[in-house]
């Protein structure tokens, strides 16, 4: 039976992660590695797309 105030029963476990947070002088090395074969506005998309969700 869950107890007010509580995430979990008596016997249950919690987990908590957390995000790897890189440094944003490794991004544009990633966006160029990962996204090798794409053209210039779809890496400028990517790139943001990794800053925003690396952010």
């Amino acid at each position: 039976m869950l107890r007010k105030g509580f995430i979990s029963n008596n016997d249950g476990g919690l987990f908590i992660r957390d995000l790897i947070r890189v440094s944003p002088l490794v991004l544009p090395f990633y966006a160029h590695l990962f996204g090798i074969r794409y053209n210039y506005l779809m890496k400028k998309e990517y790139r943001d797309s990794l800053k925003a969700s690396l952010s």
